[in-house]
């Protein structure tokens, strides 16, 4: 079964075949409804659909300035808050971003499952290369040629 979260301004905010993760969605944001979603639109069965995931994976720069410390989730925290269901007929690519001058860095993650361990592990790993081309550093120059590097690797 395919559900999907809606607020009251009728925004489709997210898919999931997971209706408990849909209740805990729900029960921390007002206004937001679950639907049960038969069809995606009028003559597309749902599935018959593929879906991708976006995984929202960040990491804050340590205390002592010499590592980053990936952002746990809380445990009854709902998955809506940091992955993201899609339709699989975009193109899809990873790539990275960073707040307060590289303090905090996050990784979108695509993957084609809904497995948030596999995603954290991509981000650890496209981490540390993008450390390794700053010198141990997070630059701006460095995070933009990542992303064309993850935008190329996808075609």
């Amino acid at each position: 079964m395919l559900y999907w979260l809606k607020h009251r301004d009728y925004r489709t905010i997210n898919y999931t075949e997971d209706l408990d993760e849909a209740y805990k969605f729900c029960a921390t944001h007002p206004g937001y409804e679950i639907i049960v979603a038969e069809k995606l639109k009028k003559d597309i069965d749902y599935n018959e659909t593929e879906f991708i995931y976006r995984y929202i994976v960040s990491f804050n720069l340590s205390m002592d300035e010499k590592s980053y410390v990936m952002i746990k989730h809380l445990e009854n925290e709902s998955e809506f808050n940091y992955c993201n269901c899609y339709t699989k007929n975009f193109e899809f690519h990873d790539s990275v971003g960073a707040y307060r001058e590289g303090r905090r860095v996050y990784f979108n993650i695509f993957i084609g499952e809904r497995n948030y361990s596999i995603a954290c592990k991509i981000a650890e790993e496209y981490l540390n290369k993008l450390i390794n081309m700053g010198n141990g550093k997070v630059t701006k120059e460095n995070i933009e040629l990542m992303n064309e590097e993850l935008r190329i690797a996808k075609k």
